[in-house]
């Protein structure tokens, strides 16, 4: 009867008729014979336990019904499609043309005219009548499956908060001459946080000794600001000292007011620029993995049917790509793309902008309160109007000038990055232009590019109007070539002239050349085109060595003066250690030598030297770190740029804490550790290192993601508690262990457990004495978790610990207590 039950009760829609009627109904799809020899044979059934006709055509049945309706689940080419409904007469499988559609199977039948699902060209099916399933197989022609889209995707953000706190940034600087001139000079920083705003203000102070006209102790504001930003939205708004937005062929400007407009930072993990769109199509299910100029990028899966896979080449240029696709039989198949990559582009439909409004900064870095008089405005913007192309716009004025201007990024296809732009100014009634074009193409093996930009006498923006003169003329242009054999060779040119002022042309050679796995030689000519005599050559040979230990020798020629230089240093190791550098030099009239030690710790860089150049002798040192304030504990650390996390282990000492499963450091005396760096708006790892502790000791958790804002940093608490724990060996009255899985619990703490393998029962919170009571469960309930037990017993005994260990108690005996019904 297993096909009466699959009729009605897998999916009907008609409601419930004789059993008998149905089974008839369904058996004559397969007693009753073919009328034409010219249609196909229908659907291949896997055939199960089929009663006799004459088992049901019983008197008293009703009318047998001529179809019925069934949902079957669909899979195409082993790719599920869902379930859809389809009707079963004249032992044939039929479906309307708009659910062939769905589907994802081609047909030139239109209306609401059923087909034969075996009648379709190319299509072959398989009923699986037991588990209504219909398999369908077919060729791509004859298949409409959707278009799957893989690869990168924009990732949700991660909401970043910054917990309550301060901190100070110091790079301290001090030298001293042979010549009585010495200096001391301190950059510090103050900034505050909370949520999503930062105040920052910065400032500098410089004591200046042996010079007469500028000895003395000077000291400048530089800036102060306090910004805010919604990240849902990627918006940032700053108040006070800030930078007008720029583009490639526009100049930015330091101002006093506020600033508001896009920021990508805020969602680091947003996709932003064009991704290259590789297209192929699998006729089954299979695994596809892209290689970019033979490295691999991506691996995923695919459905059959078409697919586009969006993925990040991880270059920037022209490229070659290939897609392999390995079906489930392990049949490869391989495609070839070409592509070319920039980062200059937005995608598709984004757009970035900025508006600035403020008066112009004076003076920076001399005076601490210099500004315009006028107010200046500024905008910018930048919007992806098609995967090739991104149309720009900047705008600015103030007092007496009206500047603006369009541009644009192309990048059509393998033809590299095509620029320009056109901007327009008015100052004085006097009508200005500027201009820039360019183009730039890049390879594996070969780039070049040009950039030219010009203007004429009468173009001003905002800055020209403060003593920064505007640009008359400008052209770039390089090109380079790198081969395994001869090495990597660069060429470049650039003209530069600013208004009213003489042109400047210099030319550059470079080569390198790598000599084994070790040692490189390089060559670099910089040449002054309008001065024949303005000419430098290096010519340098570095070797490595173990330990990040580097050596170098190098002869050079500037201008008229020739020297030898030897240097040998060690970089000093990101995570901590020494470093150190010494060289010399042996010119006509300038020879001497250097020697400098450096030491990253935790809680700042250390720097050290000497020098001797000609007559003069100089020692200097400096220092830079950090002190930050936050969760009622101060700590010194290294400098603060970009994020950090203060880790609290609830007054535990010395647990190690790792980020991103590297060892950082141990938590102080209080239980608290400071990381940094630690990324801004992005999901950093932050976990401690259990198996260092006692066994006694109880751990929430083991990792934790800290996500912080911009500059600020966030609190990430782990709790762990010391318990007073220990494993109990409880037996029965009979000397043999309590069934697995009885329930404990311990009546002066509340405590609940089970009892384990052997009789073992494991308690945290235990008390100096104690008393278990046990439901005690069958064996068979114990295994099928079924809830009632057999009898209860209790167990008294005395706790006194065992140091940092966990104590091993027992056995005992469960002293019954009553039998349960």
């Amino acid at each position: 009867m297993a096909l009466l039950r699959e009729a009605f009760n897998f999916r009907k829609t008609r409601p419930s008729e004789h059993v008998g009627l149905t089974l008839a109904a369904l058996l004559s799809a397969f007693s009753l014979p073919v009328k034409s020899a010219s249609l196909p044979p229908p659907p291949e059934v896997i055939k199960r336990h089929i009663p006799s006709v004459t088992s049901v055509a019983l008197a008293g049945s009703p009318k047998i019904p001529s179809s019925i309706d069934l949902y079957i689940d669909v899979y195409v080419n082993q790719t599920p499609r869902g379930i859809y409904p389809f009707t079963f007469r004249e032992s044939e499988l039929w479906v309307l043309p708009k659910v062939l559609k769905d589907i994802g199977i081609r047909s030139m039948q239109e209306g609401d005219v059923p087909v034969r699902i075996n009648g379709l060209d190319g299509i072959t099916a398989r009923y699986d009548e037991e588990y209504q399933r219909l398999f369908v197989e077919g060729s791509m022609e004859n298949l409409a499956l959707p278009l799957t889209t893989a690869g990168l995707q924009d990732a949700e953000y991660t909401p970043a908060s910054a917990s309550p706190g301060a901190l100070l940034n110091y790079d301290l600087y001090g030298m001293r001459q042979s010549d009585h001139v010495s200096s001391l000079s301190l950059f510090s920083e103050i900034r505050a946080f909370a949520g999503n705003t930062v105040a920052s203000s910065t400032s500098l102070v410089q004591s200046l000794h042996g010079v007469p006209q500028y000895s003395g102790v000077n000291t400048v504001r530089l800036d102060t600001s306090v910004s805010t930003s919604l990240q849902k939205s990627m918006l940032t708004f700053t108040a006070g000292d800030t930078y007008t937005r720029s583009l490639n062929w526009t100049r930015s400007t330091r101002i006093g007011g506020i600033q508001f407009g896009r920021n990508f930072n805020l969602q680091p993990y947003r996709i932003t620029t064009p991704l290259p769109e590789l297209f192929g199509s699998a006729t089954v299910p299979s695994d596809i993995e892209l290689f970019v100029n033979g490295l691999k990028q991506y691996s995923g899966q695919v459905p059959a049917g078409p697919f586009q896979l969006n993925a990040m080449p991880g270059i920037s240029g022209a490229g070659n790509a290939q897609i392999v696709m390995t079906d489930a039989l392990g049949r490869m198949q391989t495609l070839d793309f070409s592509l070319y990559d920039t980062q200059r582009l937005l995608k598709q439909g984004l757009t970035d902008w900025s508006v600035e409004l403020g008066a112009v900064r004076k003076q920076y870095g001399l005076k601490s309160f210099s500004y315009g008089s006028d107010p200046a405005v500024s905008g910018t913007l930048r919007h992806g109007l098609s995967q090739t192309f991104t149309a720009e716009t900047h705008f600015e004025s103030t007092r007496g000038l009206v500047n603006a201007g369009l541009g644009g990024v192309w990048a059509p296809g393998q033809l590299g990055v095509f620029s320009g732009s056109l901007t327009s100014s008015r100052y004085e009634h006097r009508q200005g232009t500027q201009w820039s074009a360019g183009y730039d193409w890049s390879g594996s093996s070969l780039n070049a590019g040009i950039n030219a930009l010009g203007s004429n006498d009468n173009y001003r923006d905002v800055p020209s109007l403060y003593d920064a003169k505007n640009i008359r003329s400008q052209m770039r242009a390089h090109m380079g070539f790198s081969h395994p054999v001869l090495g990597n060779t660069g060429l470049s040119y650039l003209k530069l002239q600013y208004q009213g002022e003489e042109a400047l042309r210099y030319g550059n050679l470079f080569w390198f050349k790598s000599l084994g796995q070790r040692a490189s030689l390089s060559l670099n000519v910089n040449q002054n085109l309008d001065r024949r005599r303005d000419r430098s050559v290096y010519l340098g040979l570095t070797i490595s060595l173990d330990g990040d230990i580097s050596m170098s020798a190098g002869a050079q020629r500037d201008g008229d003066t020739n020297a030898l230089t030897l240097d040998a240093n060690k970089t000093t190791p990101s995570e901590g250690g020494w470093g150190w550098r010494v060289n010399a030099r042996n010119a006509d009239q300038q020879s001497g030598g250097q020697g400098q030690a450096e030491y990253m710790g935790r809680y700042g860089r250390a720097t050290a030297g000497a020098l001797s150049v000609g007559d003069l002798r100089q020692v200097y040192g400096g220092a830079t770190g950090a002190v930050v304030f936050m969760g009622g504990q101060t700590f010194a650390s290294r400098r603060v740029d970009d994020g950090f996390a203060v880790v609290s282990t609830s007054g535990v000492a010395d647990v190690p804490v790792l980020v991103g499963n590297r060892p950082v450091g141990l938590t102080n005396d209080m239980g608290y550790l400071l990381v940094t760096p630690i990324h801004a708006y992005q999901r950093n790892k932050i976990g401690i290192d259990a198996l260092s502790l006692p066994a006694d000791f109880h751990i929430d958790k083991v990792t934790a993601n800290s996500t912080p804002t911009f500059g600020a940093g966030t609190m990430v608490r782990f709790e762990i508690k010391q318990v007073r724990a220990a494993s109990i060996t409880v037996h029965g009255p009979d000397g043999t262990p309590l069934p697995v899985g009885s329930p404990v619990r311990a009546l002066k703490t509340g405590e609940v457990s089970m009892v384990g393998f052997d009789g073992l029962v494991y308690l945290e919170n235990l008390r100096n004495e104690n008393t278990l009571q046990i439901d005690i469960q069958p064996e068979n309930d114990a295994e099928t978790s079924e809830a009632h037990s057999v009898g209860r017993c209790k167990v008294d005994f005395s706790y006194t610990g065992q140091g940092r260990s966990v104590a091993s108690l027992g056995p005992y005996t469960c002293t019954p207590l009553e039998v349960m019904p």
